[in-house]
């Protein structure tokens, strides 16, 4: 049976101990800082109490320092190498790491936030917890591959590719070769270097401008590499209190699409919300769009950033009877064959108030809500790019194809 090691040191000076076999820490209280290295498994039974910096050295072998009671003052280094490197840390106050881990990390505050005075280097999963504190890990050199981050305002960077969960308030993430992440935050903002960005969020969000922390803007992926795709998947309503919303899935696939299945929305007099699908949109019943300006629908149309070109060319919207579109609503198609002088309209609708408003400029189509006879009134209303504009609730289906420009 192994014996604890119990330290006191209440003066300033440092403590280093170097075990050849297994330690257990005791009850230990140092002054200044604390040094331990352990040549195989490092754990506690008593609670540790450092002033200072603290660091933990356990070879190839695990540490295990789960005591609540931890009142680690300083900065916390974590070292250890191989697959059996894992580490559990748990400190009563909050928490400054840096660490070369080559097995899984997991940390917890439960009194403050955490951050990193160093880099952080995980090989596994690192599991940080700070449940209503800050999370602050911006070294730009940070190794985190998995994470599961739980905190109130999360700020998290790494070098590589960036994984996982993060349950919080706020969440700036940043990554070097592609951002993954299953989030349930309220404002977000999110980038990458290059590779995929994709978040997938739980509960109202808000994509934002950020003026504190790492500073982010919106969504984004730094670099030109035409193989980088943006993905935000909204379990949830998403709200912009400023500026636009745009959604854009690029592409020229059928599965270049966008499925809404909660509420999106802007608040400023001039903030539109813009989806743009290279293939299909879908509008499910819980869908909810909402603008103070406008919003645009463009299905078959490649975004292909912000350079529009021609998507699928058998993209289609599909808007469900209990679906809510609220302001001027635009649908837009470039996802037709193009070729000579040909531009898609609107075939047909099961929507009334479009029926209604085709009827209007041509009353003899009345009943019918099919405009296959390319001819004057309603059909030359939707020549052009096959654009329809609602101000009304939405109960539809739209069909567009192409048509020879007559006009």
């Amino acid at each position: 049976m192994l014996r604890a090691v119990s330290l006191s040191n209440s003066g300033t000076n440092d403590v280093a101990l170097t075990d050849a076999t297994a330690l257990v820490l005791g009850t230990v209280g140092v002054g200044q800082n604390l040094a331990v290295i352990s040549e195989e498994a490092l754990t506690q039974s008593g609670a540790l109490t450092v002033v200072g910096a603290s660091s933990f050295n356990a070879g190839a072998n695990g540490v295990t320092l789960s005591n609540e009671s931890n009142a680690l003052g300083g900065a916390v280094t974590l070292m250890t190498r191989g697959a059996g490197g894992d580490v559990v840390l748990v400190n009563g106050g909050a928490l400054s790491l840096e660490s070369a881990v080559t097995g899984t990390l997991a940390t917890t505050a439960t009194t403050g936030g955490i951050t990193d005075s160093g880099a952080l280097s995980v090989t596994g999963t690192a599991t940080i917890e700070a449940a209503g504190f800050d999370i602050t890990l911006d070294s730009s050199d940070n190794s985190l591959s998995a994470v599961a981050l739980t905190g109130n305002d999360v700020s998290v960077v790494s070098t590589g590719s960036l994984t996982g969960i993060v349950t919080g308030t706020s969440l700036q993430a940043k990554g070097g070769t592609g951002v993954d992440l299953n989030t349930v935050v309220s404002t977000l903002a999110a980038t990458t270097e290059s590779g995929d960005l994709s978040i997938t969020n739980v509960g109202g969000l808000t994509i934002d401008k950020f003026e504190s922390g790492l500073g982010l803007d919106g969504l984004s992926v730094t670099s030109s590499d035409a193989d980088s795709d943006i993905l935000l998947r909204a379990l949830s309503t998403i709200t912009n209190s400023a500026g636009a919303v745009t959604l854009a899935a690029e592409g020229n696939t059928a599965t270049d699409a966008i499925t809404v299945n909660a509420a999106i929305s802007t608040v400023g007099e001039e903030a539109v919300v813009n989806l743009y699908a290279g293939g299909s949109i879908e509008l499910t019943k819980e869908a909810s769009i909402s603008s103070a300006a406008e919003a645009n629908l463009f299905f078959g149309t490649d975004y292909n950033n912000a350079v529009l070109q021609v998507g699928y060319t058998e993209a289609s919207i599909e808007i469900a009877k209990e679906a809510t579109l609220t302001g001027d609503v635009q649908m837009t198609t470039l996802g037709l064959p193009n070729q000579g002088i040909k531009d898609g309209r609107v075939t047909s609708t099961t929507l009334d108030s479009v029926s209604d408003y085709f009827n209007a400029l041509e009353p003899l189509l009345e009943g019918f809500g099919n405009w296959n006879v390319i001819g004057t009134g309603a059909l030359l209303e939707s020549t052009g790019l096959g654009t329809i504009v609602l101000d009304v609730g939405v109960d539809a289906t739209v069909s567009v194809e192409e048509e020879e420009n007559e006009k």
